[in-house]
């Protein structure tokens, strides 16, 4: 909203007006929605007026991702009348929608992979009777039921002394450059506080950034709640278990305030007062700095990543002739195999303030230490220089996990709480790294156990090593990854089975499936029968299944599951893997043969790979971790096999 706002009234609205509803409900709350597109922590630094009214408010990080791309104006708006994301489905850079674009948009994304109701906030309003005023063009969308109307179109004094709910939009620094910025933050500053000072004291305000800028990259943004029965301590939202807020969490968190009943139609949940202490603005900001960088990173490193596993595979080929190529393969191994784990533990550093070349060296100076590890066990035993790298990587992502996953948000190969696919628990990557990890330690300690006849021993460390996966990645209150149960139940199953002696058929195979899908569907059941401000993202599933809107999320999932394949690098790499294996059939079993336990390993990551890939939205991101894990891993213990290999007999 212009400045301009302050002293006149529309007279017309893009929006038709409704008629009045009845009463207001006796809830005597009023509330003031605030919405300031493209608003960041680091705007404080030059906005004295808004810092010194968020010294005394609630106050969380704000993910405002809506249905596709990076989110403007109009899309913040209408994921936050939906409670769920939503977008405008054309080009549309303004905040103001008639209400004739309204009823399209809302067509359009009902139909949408999301399946959002526009509207759902202000018709829940309508519904219980309470009085809304969108002051301005551009709050409209914010507050219309789902007919696209509002109750009335006016100026911000005519809105507080006529409705009980009333929203305005501030777009000041919604189209301004990059340059230009600081100058727009402090006007904003001045119009913010005049407003804030005209609300009456026992009202509640929420101050939100609703949606990036008109030109910028996705950020995380500012949400203030201030009011009678709000302290100033951290918000955080049931929706993402960790201290962030998602921007279709604002609708539901005014309809809880008001004691009005949440849609079903909302995905949503109301943000809530922690007991964590409100960090400093130029900490939010730092947190934003964190996850912007770790974006830009992380699709390089992952590239570098894959590539660095094509050319060891390439090396792989080329050492079957030539001594020099499996030197310089044994090489690339030994640095590379500890680096993918490194990518999580360098964020014990502020690795993101400084830039990616330190990122980088930090990586591969760690990558080194384990790579020396790896060199000296190579001197011992093939099988011990083979297990450091996944041990190491299964050990640091286990106790990230059981302490918290403070390495898993914000990493570059981590999940990042701009993108919002989660904010806590065992990632893609994490997890494919994990597991992978876990399998191949499982195999070789049952295989050499086997080798001085404690083959039970053996079976059992292998179930116990499988569990601990499991339970680390499933546990609802621990990775709380659903689909990991699906690809690492079966996988550990079939190397259990291998390492035994059993000769898979396809009626056990057929078995394995259903006692993983028994297993998945225990977990969710027992997260659906938990309260629901307390389920994760598994027991609302299992809710979308039993009462519908399952279909939407499945659709999503398995778009997202089909986009993945665009990553070039990693689709190359399950490319080449591919091809060798059809190719070099022989190469390759000789070369699983010579580490005792290393062929059941290797079926066994073929397994968690493929349904890793098929069954998590991150897909080709699985197969290509577990196989970059296993290449990195085989270059390091010099698994190349000699053209005087024979059978390729095993080697301790």
């Amino acid at each position: 909203m212009k400045a301009a706002l302050l002293a006149a009234t529309l007279a017309a609205a893009p929006v038709a007006p409704a008629a009045i509803p009845p009463a207001a409900s006796d809830v005597g709350s009023h509330v003031v929605v605030i919405a300031v597109p493209d608003l960041r922590w680091a705007d404080l630094e030059v906005m004295p007026r808004l810092r010194s009214w968020a010294s005394t408010a609630a106050a969380g990080e704000l993910s405002v991702k809506t249905a596709n791309g990076t989110p403007r104006c109009a899309d913040g708006s209408l994921t936050f009348s939906a409670g769920d994301r939503a977008n405008v489905d054309h080009e549309f850079e303004g905040c103001a929608l008639s209400r004739s674009n309204f009823l399209l948009q809302q067509e359009a994304n009902k139909s949408g992979k999301f399946a959002a109701e526009l509207g759902a906030f202000g018709q829940a309003l309508a519904d219980a009777g309470i009085s809304r005023a969108a002051a301005g063009a551009e709050a409209t969308a914010l507050l219309a039921d789902t007919s696209g109307r509002v109750d009335r179109s006016v100026d911000l004094d005519h809105a507080l002394s006529s409705a009980q709910v009333v929203a305005l939009v501030d777009d000041e620094l919604y189209e301004v450059p990059t340059t230009a910025r600081p100058s727009a933050a402090n006007s904003l500053d001045f119009i913010l506080g005049t407003q804030l000072a005209r609300i009456p004291a026992t009202t509640t305000v929420m101050v939100a950034g609703t949606s990036d800028g008109l030109r910028t990259q996705m950020h995380l943004h500012t949400l203030l709640i201030r009011g009678p029965d709000w302290r100033h301590v951290a918000l955080r939202s049931p929706s993402t278990r960790a201290p962030y807020v998602q921007l279709r969490d604002l609708a539901p968190t005014v309809l809880s305030m008001l004691h009005v009943p949440i849609p079903a139609a909302m995905v949503g949940r109301p943000a809530y007062e922690t007991g964590v202490a409100v960090k400093s603005p130029a900490a939010y900001a730092d947190d934003d700095d964190h996850a912007v960088t770790a974006r830009f990173v992380g699709q390089r490193v992952r590239a570098v990543f894959a590539y660095a596993a094509i050319l060891l595979l390439g090396l792989f080929v080329l050492g079957w002739r030539r001594p020099d190529a499996r030197r310089a393969a044994t090489v690339l191994g030994t640095f590379a195999v500890g680096t993918p784990v490194c990518s999580f533990l360098v964020q014990v550093l502020p690795w993101w303030r400084w830039n990616s070349w330190a990122y980088g060296g930090l990586v591969v100076a760690g990558g080194a230490a384990i790579g020396a590890a790896c060199l000296l066990a190579r001197r011992r035993s093939r099988t011990l220089a083979l297990a450091i790298g996944p041990t190491v990587t299964a050990v640091i992502l286990i106790v990230d996990q059981l302490t918290g996953a403070r390495l898993q948000l914000s990493a570059p190969l981590g999940d990042n709480p701009i993108v919002a696919g989660r904010f806590h628990g065992m990632g893609n990557t994490d997890f494919s790294l994990m597991c992978a990890s876990m399998l191949i330690c499982a195999a070789l300690a049952a295989a050499a156990l086997r080798r001085v006849d404690r083959r039970r021993l053996g079976l059992a460390i292998a179930v116990g090593l499988c569990v601990v996966a499991i339970v680390v990645d499933a546990a609802p209150m621990i990775g709380d990854d659903f689909g990991g149960v699906l690809a690492m139940g079966p996988a550990a199953v079939v190397l259990v089975l291998l390492l035994a002696g059993v000769r898979l058929t396809w009626r056990r195979i057929v078995a394995v499936a259903l006692a993983a899908i028994v297993l998945a569907v225990g977990v969710a059941l027992i997260d659906y029968a938990r309260p629901a401000h307390e389920q994760t993202h598994v027991g609302r599933f299992v809710g979308e299944v039993l009462h519908g809107g399952a279909g939407s999320t499945i659709r999503r999932k398995l778009d997202a599951s089909l986009t993945s394949f665009k990553s070039v690098a990693l689709s190359l790499l399950v490319a080449v893997v591919i091809l060798i294996v059809v190719a070099a059939r022989r190469q390759v079993a000789v070369t699983l043969r010579r580490v005792d336990g290393l062929t059941e390993a290797a079926v066994a990551l073929v397994v968690l790979a493929v349904l890793g890939t098929f069954l998590n939205d991150s897909g080709v991101v699985v197969a290509g971790t577990v196989i970059l894990l296993a290449v990195f891993a085989a270059g390091a213990a010099a698994l190349l096999p000699t053209r005087n290999d024979g059978s390729g007999g095993s080697s301790p």
